[in-house]
């Protein structure tokens, strides 16, 4: 007999560690949602709230972590090793189906950003009631001056010119809005209010439907570039035309897997080709309806409530400046080590080499988030430290999971093949060792009933070593224990044998 198919070596990593103990790859996860330190005010919160709502982890965390981001993204920018300094603003989306308490997360969570907008509407509309007034005056002096000066004789126009213009100079200024919660916006209403209202704002809503299909979604390089940080020049036809900087938009979209599908049919290679969707981090955690059970206890919000205390303290504080924060020297060490795995795994035959645009974003989302868990926790004048970018590690890795998943599915052939090793599995297990290829066209898992199909997830079982091909007599027989030595009784049996369903199993 004759093998016919050649061998292919998978490439393989090392996995270096830095002084403090901890491994120096970046974590390949499971799906399972990391634990959040319980001794810390977001772990607890975490616990607490997931006894409250009942809602899966995933859910949680990533509301979590919007609300964090949104209030800290005014105050910090974090430097990366490499010497860049980028915002700690996220983009996160979190899909699930209705009855997953999508909606009661968010409520629990952004409580904090709304009150601060509330206690300050108060204030706000009292000003702008002031500038109302204040406008007309200075407009009504503006028409009694133009008017004068279009009666003026020639020797007093330029001195009635010049007191126009100082008087225009002093018209008043529009009071800004305290409003940082958009949900569904256009793109020149979030534009507008980000230089008009708050420069630092929270873009998100639990029916995320609503967000995703609007006119938002089509101009996507501009919301790049504020998560980058970078300036934003906004041309307008009809008004004036203006630049925005320095302004931090957190975005999560909470939506059904449906919706997510329809979008990502109509719109994949946009988002994908211009790096919109690699900048987030996406969940999709296992349902938990139909699951959950209620014990009479009434659990006391202590840990939620001192949460959205301290989101609402950090919006209350002054913004001068943005400060620039760093990592410690061992967090650097690590971070750097990190940033390499991560490009390794971008070779050829790594994990992330179909997924290049998320994997360039891993090491600065990690960074950002980093930060902004170790300065809600901690004080703003120590450097981020090795159990906060631990922290981030793992979070980013679970997010990177299900960017993987859901985005960059394998190869067909590699579906294909799985299926049919599953099924060669069973075969072993009644105690077959070969088979002919005609019989698994037959009788095989219903996705390889096609010659085409069936040969791809050959090649691919072959080239791992899991099979071997054989040509007996102008019948190609699978072998499927190929690392044993021939066995000619066992070949004459099964093959003499014939397969029919009964007998297979």
């Amino acid at each position: 007999m004759k093998r016919i198919c050649p061998r292919m070596r998978n490439l393989e990593f090392d996995a270096p560690t830095n002084q403090c103990g901890f491994n120096a790859t970046f974590p390949i996860s499971n799906g399972v949602c990391p634990e959040i330190g319980e001794n810390t005010l977001l772990g607890q919160t975490i616990k607490e709230a997931s006894l409250i709502t009942q809602a899966a982890g995933g859910i949680i965390i990533s509301t979590a972590l919007s609300a964090i981001a949104t209030a800290l993204q005014k105050h910090i920018n974090v430097e990366l090793p490499t010497g860049k300094i980028c915002p700690v603003s996220l983009n996160l989306l979190t899909c699930a189906d209705s009855g997953e308490r999508k909606s009661t997360v968010e409520n629990e969570f952004i409580k904090g950003i709304k009150s601060y907008q509330k206690k300050h509407l108060q204030s706000y509309l009292e000003k702008l009631r002031e500038y109302e007034i204040l406008l007309g005056v200075h407009e009504v002096k503006s028409k009694l001056l133009k008017n004068k000066l279009q009666l003026a004789a020639a020797e007093e126009v330029s001195d009635l010119l010049q007191v126009l213009i100082e008087h225009e100079r002093r018209k008043p200024e529009r009071p800004k809005a305290p409003k940082m919660i958009y949900e569904d916006s256009s793109t020149e209403a979030l534009m507008f209010g980000l230089k008009t209202d708050s420069p630092y704002a929270y873009l998100g809503s639990s029916e995320g439907g609503v967000l995703i299909n609007s006119a938002l979604m089509s101009n996507t390089p501009v919301i790049n570039a504020i998560w980058s940080g970078d300036d934003v020049n906004v041309a307008r036809k009809t008004t004036y035309s203006y630049t925005l900087s320095g302004v931090r938009l957190t975005t999560h979209i909470m939506i059904q897997p449906a919706t997510l599908k329809r979008f990502m049919d109509k719109s994949q290679d946009v988002v994908r080709d211009n790096g919109y969707l690699s900048r987030f981090l996406v969940c999709f955690p296992s349902p938990v309806s139909g699951y959950r059970k209620i014990n009479g206890i009434r659990y006391e919000k202590e840990f939620t409530t001192k949460f959205n205390r301290r989101i609402e303290e950090l919006l209350e504080r002054e913004v001068n400046e943005s400060l620039i924060f760093i990592f410690c020297d061992e967090a650097k060490d690590l971070w750097i080590n990190i940033y390499n795995d991560i490009e390794r795994k971008m070779q050829p035959a790594g994990i992330y080499e179909n997924a290049k645009d998320h994997a360039s974003k891993l090491a600065e989302n990690i960074a950002r988030v980093a930060a902004l868990i170790h300065y809600f926790e901690y004080s703003f004048d120590s450097k981020i430290s090795v159990e906060s970018l631990n922290v981030a590690v793992q979070l980013v890795s679970y997010y990177s999971f299900y960017f993987l998943t859901y985005f960059c599915p394998p190869p067909l052939d590699e579906v294909l093949a799985k299926n049919l090793e599953s099924w060669f599995h069973s075969l072993k297990g009644n105690g077959f060792r070969y088979v002919k290829k005609n019989k698994i066209l037959q009788y095989g898992p219903k996705c390889i009933r096609k010659s085409q199909y069936l040969n791809d997830a050959l090649n691919n079982l072959c080239s791992k070593d899991l099979i071997a091909i054989h040509d007996y007599k102008n019948t190609v027989v699978v072998d499927l224990s190929p690392l044993l030595a021939y066995d000619q009784m066992s070949f004459v049996r099964d093959i003499g044998l014939g397969f029919n369903r009964s007998s297979l199993f």
